[in-house]
C-alpha cells in the first residue's frame, strides 16, 4: 500500500560535519568536505551551489561572501 504523498525534495545538501576555519593574519581559510547526500538522504548529483555567509558585528543579517559550485573536498580562503 503506498504511503501518504510527500512534498518535493528541495535537494539541499546535508550539513558538512568536518567544517574547520583557520585564521592567518587578515585571511580565514575554510575547509570542508561536501556531503554526498541531501537532507532527504538521497544522493546528490553534479555540482551544488554553496553560499558562504558571515555576520557583521552588531548585525542580525547574513551577508553573502561568495557562492561556489562544488562537489568533493573544498577549501576557501577569505
Amino acid at each position: 500500500m503506498p504511503g501518504a504523498p510527500q512534498p518535493p525534495s528541495l535537494n539541499l545538501p546535508d550539513r558538512a560535519t568536518d567544517l574547520s576555519a583557520v585564521r592567518a593574519g587578515g585571511q580565514v581559510s575554510l575547509t570542508w568536505t561536501m556531503p554526498t547526500k541531501n537532507t532527504d538522504k538521497l544522493l546528490l548529483k553534479g555540482n551544488i551551489a554553496v553560499r558562504v555567509c558571515r555576520n557583521e558585528p552588531a548585525s542580525t543579517t547574513c551577508s553573502a561572501v561568495i557562492t561556489l559550485h562544488c562537489s568533493g573536498s573544498r577549501r576557501l580562503l577569505y
